[in-house]
């Protein structure tokens, strides 16, 4: 099985760790090394976290208040759609994917 980022998911990453990295040095390449065992985790076993909607899905990082939701893009993929701060906002991605 293998993973892909959205765009907008793959940004939300990217300015998380940069957030951290300007925070304390070496902090961002924790968070990186979080989201990736959350990946690896997702891909061992793509069905064991809570379903938040039909078919998306929420894993939450250890040590940072961040979850990545995800689907099932196909049997051999999984898509990060979203890259979330769990405590600002929680909810404002669902607008992404219900209009």
């Amino acid at each position: 099985m293998k993973c892909r980022f959205n765009r907008v998911a793959l940004e939300e990453m990217i300015s998380a760790a940069h957030y951290y990295e300007s925070c304390r040095i070496g902090l961002g390449r924790q968070f990186l090394d979080q989201v990736y065992k959350g990946i690896n985790s997702i891909l061992a076993s793509p069905n064991r976290w809570p379903e938040l909607e039909p078919g998306r899905r929420r894993y939450r990082l250890d040590g940072f208040p961040y979850g990545l939701i995800y689907h099932l893009e196909s049997k051999q993929m999984v898509e990060i759609d979203v890259v979330m701060h769990l405590h600002r906002n929680p909810g404002y991605w669902r607008s992404r994917f219900n209009p």
